[in-house]
């Protein structure tokens, strides 16, 4: 075969390529400007945020000792979190851990009870939790 015949094979299967890729791009892209911006993201199957106010009777571990199991604190916030009060708290250099804000003591991990409460209590759609899995990442 000549070097042209094989240049003009090549770019010929190239260019068809690169078309049907860029033709469902395209062709994806008109599907989901079709639809309502919060279905596309998936904001119609979560329940909106606890935004109630803290109450001081939540917060009934003192603050002294939450900050003594925790260690050194580089920042603290409250969350809540299947309706209960934590306290998120950020030690130097170190992932971010819950103290549960009722009775002050550290949540180790997520337990499997405590993410099926919350899948449960976030997730509006139609569908159950049917298992809990720790992801290392």
């Amino acid at each position: 075969m000549k070097l042209p015949v094989v240049l003009t094979f090549v770019h010929k299967w190239i260019g068809i390529i690169v078309g049907v890729q860029i033709v469902l791009w395209v062709a994806g892209g008109l599907v989901m400007s079709a639809f309502p911006i919060e279905l596309v993201r998936g904001e119609t199957a979560s329940a909106p945020p606890d935004t109630r106010p803290i109450d001081a009777a939540e917060l009934q571990a003192s603050l002294p000792s939450v900050l003594a199991a925790a260690g050194p604190v580089e920042s603290l916030r409250t969350s809540r979190v299947a309706g209960r009060l934590y306290l998120e708290v950020t030690r130097a250099g170190q992932v971010p851990v819950l103290v549960d804000a009722a009775d002050g003591h550290l949540v180790e991990g997520i337990p499997a009870a405590l993410a099926r409460q919350v899948a449960e209590a976030d997730f509006t759609g139609k569908g159950n939790v049917t298992s809990v899995t720790l992801q290392d990442a």
